[in-house]
């Protein structure tokens, strides 16, 4: 029809000015094609379109009118950033994700060879209308989201405000007020903007926490969204109102420090939200009751959420912590609490909650005394979060020993009595009381003990005096997988030679041993009858056989020298040393040298060259086979 319109308007002008209409009308140089909008009847250079939404608006134009096509062929530079469908006149662009690609249009014509013409389209994810300003001394609007599209305007200025409406790539597609004016002149108020010369305020902040809570020494995570999405200033700082109570790092991973309830706040420019964290002790579960009406809350403190209003009194409750003025319960899964929450944790007052006493402890069992001897007995209510602790101390047998009510003992006479604490609801402990005549209770020194020397097959040790033992013995021990040992008893001593001494034990090559000395102090009535005062134990000393420790240094310009402690073996003749090394950056120590001394010189070494070294003892043993000790720590000479 367009064609149609054009054809008739020539053949009446022509009628009219008598000139003959026919295509020669334009040159062959000008003709051209070029991708038209039916609706608005102009040139398409540009389009956006929202990301899973498509434009189906795109047509032709010839010039001149009449020109014939043979071929038409729409295409996209980038699929995966849309697709194009349709006829010969007319196509369908569909918005597939984010970024700029290229409509191409190339028609085939009879008398005019190949015609082509290209249109640019910006795909935008749609952001709902947020404020910002330019941020640049200048700035530039364009058509499309690149800076190849057609300029809008140039040299912005600074605080120029703007509505952002899509994000496209590095660009942000945007709208401007009524009363800005295009360079272009054209009527639309759209454009595209890059980015980084946007600023976007924060206009809100919101912060959530993993947990509601969080053990001493343990660590949570406080996350936060900051609004808009696109601010600026899209991270949030995170701080704690009470470090004593909590730390927190610039990702918000929160660390429990001490019993109590603080806050958290996330904070974005002028912007802050908050979120409470209760930092809890953990402890062995107790069993209590509400002495009167409760909130079961979900932080410790009064302004938290409710869990469940006005639990009423004698309701049972299991004590799993304790935080500041609340305990943290754990309630059974047939209790129902309002706030639709499957944890089955809350906090209540523990003004609101009684916890019977179930045990007393004494951290003493049984004590031997002298007859001037002063002991401080210490007693433990169970569980620890009992609501009543008085402990009421006394004696069984009195005219041995007198305590008072914060469990010291004083000494009064001699033989055998009962020191009791008890609790006012009932449970109690006991310690047995023995008090002898001149028996010297003073308390043992420390000692310590320390390795000799490791020879090829043998480990030597030796320990200290330890005041006021009467008995040392000498343990050798492995350490199982779980990392307690397993303890043998190798030799003890008596009397003078407690003053300190020294032991051996023969071992395999290489293996590693674990060495303790226990000393104790005996009050020996006869043969058959003694006391054990008191008891020491030294440091345990580790020791892995044959250890070697290798040191080297560059002795000239052509040989490091190498030395190291000597090992020997009595029983074989045949023993040595073998030489490793590596040079600058290879993966694997090669072997050097084999030598029967415990020295060497390497000879054949380069300037600015790396060399590492290590060594290792062997022996021969009885069936002929090589026995070696572990390798020596390694070193590394750098040839000057």
């Amino acid at each position: 029809m367009k064609k149609f319109t054009a054809n008739l308007l020539l053949i009446l002008l022509s009628i009219l000015f008598g000139f003959s209409v026919h295509s020669s009308v334009y040159a062959a140089d000008d003709a051209k094609v070029e991708i038209w909008s039916y609706s608005l009847n102009e040139r398409i250079e540009h389009r956006s379109i929202e990301v899973g939404k498509s434009n189906p608006n795109f047509g032709i134009m010839f010039t001149p009118s009449d020109i014939v096509a043979n071929k038409i062929k729409w295409s996209i530079d980038d699929t995966s950033i849309a697709t194009v469908t349709g006829n010969n006149d007319t196509a369908t662009v569909n918005a597939v994700k984010e970024g700029m690609t290229t409509l191409r249009l190339n028609v085939s014509t009879e008398s005019n060879g190949k015609l082509s013409h290209s249109s640019v389209i910006s795909v935008y994810t749609a952001i709902d209308n947020v404020y910002g300003k330019v941020n640049g001394k200048a700035c530039t609007f364009y058509r499309g989201a690149t800076k190849k599209s057609w300029i809008r305007s140039e040299k912005v200025k600074q605080g120029q405000e703007l509505t952002i409406i899509g994000s496209c790539g590095s660009f942000y597609y945007i709208e401007l007020p009524d009363n800005y004016t295009f360079d272009d002149g054209r009527g639309t108020r759209k454009a595209y903007v890059e980015k980084s010369k946007v600023y976007v305020p924060v206009t809100d902040v919101k912060a959530w926490r993993n947990s509601n809570d969080v053990k001493v020494g343990e660590t949570t995570t406080v996350t936060s969204v900051v609004y808009p999405q696109i601010a600026t200033v899209n991270k949030a700082t995170y701080t704690t109102d009470n470090s004593s109570i909590s730390t927190c790092d610039g990702n918000g991973n929160v660390q429990g420090k001490g019993e109590g309830y603080t806050r958290i706040s996330a904070t974005a420019e002028n912007k802050k939200a908050t979120c409470g964290l209760s930092v809890y002790s953990q402890c062995s579960d107790a069993s209590g009751s509400l002495k009167e009406e409760a909130d079961f809350l979900i932080g410790a403190d009064s302004g938290e959420n409710i869990r469940k209003a006005k639990v009423p009194k004698n309701q049972k409750v299991t004590v799993i912590g304790s935080c500041g003025n609340y305990f943290r319960i754990k309630m059974p899964t047939d209790f129902n609490f309002n706030d639709g929450d499957n944890s089955r944790i809350a906090y209540v007052l523990k003004s609101k909650v009684y916890v019977p006493v179930t045990e007393i402890k004494i951290n003493k069992s049984e004590l031997n005394l002298g007859e001037k001897d002063v002991e401080q007995l210490k007693a433990q209510v169970i569980p620890a979060q009992a609501t009543n602790k008085t402990i009421v101390w006394s004696v069984a047998k009195k005219g041995v020993v007198e305590v008072d009510q914060n469990g010291k003992i004083k000494v009064v006479g001699t033989g055998n009595t009962t020191v009791i604490a008890k609790s006012p609801e009932g449970p109690s402990a006991a310690c047995k009381i023995t008090v002898f005549k001149s028996l010297d209770t003073a308390k043992m020194g420390d000692f310590t003990l320390r390795l000799v020397k490791t020879t090829a097959g043998c480990n030597t040790l030796e320990y200290s005096r330890c005041k006021g033992a009467t008995q040392c013995e000498v343990y050798s021990g492995v350490k199982r997988p779980d990392g307690t040992f397993k303890w043998t008893f190798l030799e003890g001593e008596y009397g003078q030679l407690c003053e300190g001494g020294e032991f051996d034990e023969e071992v395999d090559l290489g293996s590693t041993r674990y060495y303790k000395v226990v000393a104790k102090k005996k009050y020996v009535r006869d043969a058959f009858d003694f006391v054990v005062l008191d008891e020491k134990t030294s440091n345990i000393v580790k020791v892995t056989n044959g250890t070697l420790t290798l040191s080297g240094k560059q002795k000239n310009k052509k040989s490091n020298t190498l030395s190291w402690n000597k090992l020997k073996r009595e029983d074989t003749k045949k023993q040595g040393y073998v030489i490793y090394r590596k040079v600058n950056n290879d993966k694997k120590y090669k072997k050097l040298k084999e030598v029967t001394k415990n020295s060497y010189t390497d000879k054949s070494i380069k300037k600015k060259k790396k060399y590492s070294y290590k060594v290792r003892m062997f022996y021969v043993n009885e069936d002929g086979k090589r026995e070696y000790s572990p390798y020596s720590n390694g070193i590394t000479i750098k040839v000057k």
